[in-house]
């Protein structure tokens, strides 16, 4: 139990990731067009 919550945390903290960096390129692709 312990390590499907653990994997479920890193999973949703990856996702974060990719959604700031994704975002991020977003934003950074706006400015520069």
């Amino acid at each position: 139990l312990i390590k499907d919550v653990d994997a479920a945390y890193q999973i949703s903290l990856f996702q974060d990731l990719i959604g700031m960096t994704g975002v991020l390129a977003l934003t950074l692709y706006t400015t520069i067009m």
